[in-house]
């Protein structure tokens, strides 16, 4: 009011505060206003017994989706899992393959082979490398399939983790 102070009082957070004017000392003024439906039918009950339908579907399918996910990379994980196991195997092929051609190159020079024994040896080693070669990536691809299923892709890392493979498998 003018020339008199103000009094606010704050019901609760989020409502709006209720301001008592004091215009005179012997005279307080003050209004509250609320809107209250008288009759709203069938309609809010009726809604809200679909909402609840609708909220069991959805958690419902959110169970069924989350069981399909953990089905998921469970399979991947095995897969990554072989895929790995494969990484050490196919390694172990191509140090052996590589050591074979390299006795098969030492006997084609004292003449205890012949070319075709050579080139043999060759295409074993060339077949052993593909293999290994292979194996990695299918490391990798099986890895990224579980990232993508799990909704989670960093390619940040991924010079440190080139690293880290190459020096488990022993490449460069």
């Amino acid at each position: 009011g003018e020339g008199a102070s103000d009094t606010t009082f704050s019901i609760a957070p989020g409502v709006p505060s209720l301001v008592m004017e004091k215009p005179e000392d012997n005279a307080w003024r003050f209004g509250v206003e609320a809107v209250l439906p008288i009759f709203t039918g069938f309609i809010d009950s009726n809604t809200s017994l679909e909402s609840e339908d609708e909220f069991e579907r959805l958690a419902l399918i959110k169970k069924e989706k989350e069981r399909d996910i953990r089905e998921t990379v469970s399979l991947l994980l095995e897969e990554a899992v072989s895929s790995f196991m494969n990484i050490s195997l196919s390694g172990e092929s191509s140090d052996a393959a590589l050591k074979n051609l390299e006795l098969v190159s030492n006997a084609y020079q004292f003449g205890l082979a012949t070319s075709v024994d050579l080139i043999d040896a060759q295409h074993s080693l060339t077949v052993s490398e593909e293999i290994s070669t292979t194996s990695l990536y299918e490391f990798i691809e099986n890895i990224y399939k579980i990232q993508l299923r799990l909704g989670f892709t960093d390619f940040s890392g991924i010079q440190k983790e080139k690293k880290k493979l190459r020096d488990l498998v022993g490449r460069k």
